[in-house]
């Protein structure tokens, strides 16, 4: 009889007696994309007939979720965006229709034009430079101008910063077309007539392959596409 009795016992502690899971706990990360705890994650979402418990999977789920839908998103909005090559055609209007070798130099803020001969002189109160510039193989005594934007020291390839005069005209690159800031400097030494810096070509949707060349194609002058300042 008492023998019974333990054996009932027994089986009573045993059914009553929580579950253990032996299964491999799994890691939560303590801080989830956008600041945001896994536990705080999951009281968010914890549905509305949750006796308590705190649902740590859903919360991480969804955060993971979020963040492969951004990553799909900034991809798809790459894709839109025009590929040049490191060096391109162009052509400054203002200044007749000649093509330029351009470098894309994204390592420069500023870009710049060659230009000898550069003088200051006033106009109407206002300040301008001109200038020659060689690339068009006009004499020597073919001056242009511009009113100066702005005068700004400029550090050369050769580590030396010099007060350059910044004026503002039209680039043509393809079928586009937009204002720039270009400084104007003596680049006799330098292979390319003029660099576009980085203030030259952002927010214009551009992505530059420093692997290839002149992706842009033949600039025309004029084209439909146009870009805001």
């Amino acid at each position: 009889m008492r023998a019974f009795i333990a054996f009932i016992m027994l089986m009573v502690l045993t059914l009553s007696a929580p579950a253990v899971d032996f299964s491999p706990p799994q890691i939560v990360p303590d801080r989830l994309p956008g600041g945001i705890s896994a536990i705080e994650m999951s009281v968010i979402n914890k549905p509305d007939d949750d006796a308590g418990h705190v649902n740590l999977r859903t919360g991480f789920d969804r955060s993971a979720r979020a963040v492969i839908e951004t990553q799909h998103q900034y991809a798809g909005q790459t894709t839109k965006q025009q590929v040049i090559g490191w060096r391109e055609h162009i052509i400054l209007p203002e200044f007749g229709s000649t093509q330029l070798d351009a470098k894309i130099d994204t390592g420069a803020r500023t870009s710049a034009l060659h230009a000898v001969d550069i003088a200051v002189e006033s106009r109407n109160r206002e300040e301008w430079v001109s200038f020659h510039l060689p690339y068009l193989g006009e004499p020597r005594s073919a001056r242009h101008s511009a009113k100066i934007f702005d005068k700004r020291k400029i550090r050369s390839t050769s580590g030396i910063a010099q007060l350059r005069y910044v004026i503002r005209t039209t680039l043509v690159l393809g079928n586009r077309q937009w204002q720039i800031e270009v400084s104007l400097a003596d680049r006799e030494k330098m292979k390319h007539d003029i660099i576009l810096g980085r203030t030259a070509v952002r927010h214009q949707g551009l992505l530059v392959d420093p692997a290839k060349s002149y992706r842009a194609g033949t600039p025309v002058s004029g084209g439909s596409g146009k870009s805001n300042p």
